[in-house]
């Protein structure tokens, strides 16, 4: 059995709200030398040069595409953004595809996935073949 991916439109609006919060965000380039001549890789974080005020008039801008008033949404100061989804709404495949937006856009390569348990981060795996082959043949 191969599992199917769809394109939902609430997936693809929840994508498209996380892309939006970087809006104005150059794109994310290293341009530091390698730091050998070996097989070590540069390595460069993401960087979001967009101040907290640029980040909080995204927020507010997204909030107002999706008809969510401002109180509802427990807005934080903090340039941390928490992304919630009800169970059985294909979390796993809107984050990664998330992520491949934001490479896209922004050239962030830097995310971290905390799962619960082992049996979770091998359905992610899975979910990352299908998405790979399904994105780049």
């Amino acid at each position: 059995m191969q599992l199917q991916l769809e394109d939902l439109l609430y997936q693809n609006k929840a994508i498209q709200s996380a892309v939006e919060l970087f809006k104005g965000q150059s794109r994310n380039v290293s341009e530091r030398p390698l730091l050998s001549q070996s097989n070590t890789a540069d390595i460069t974080p993401n960087q979001c040069l967009l101040s907290l005020e640029q980040l909080h008039d995204n927020k507010l801008g997204i909030l107002l595409q999706n008809n969510l008033a401002e109180n509802e949404a427990a807005l934080s100061e903090e340039p941390q953004i928490c992304i919630e989804m009800e169970t059985g709404t294909g979390k796993t495949l809107v984050y990664i595809r998330t992520l491949y937006e934001l490479y896209q856009h922004y050239g962030y390569t830097k995310f971290i996935i905390l799962v619960p348990s082992i049996a979770v981060k091998e359905g992610i795996i899975n979910t990352f073949e299908i998405f790979a082959r399904k994105v780049w043949g």
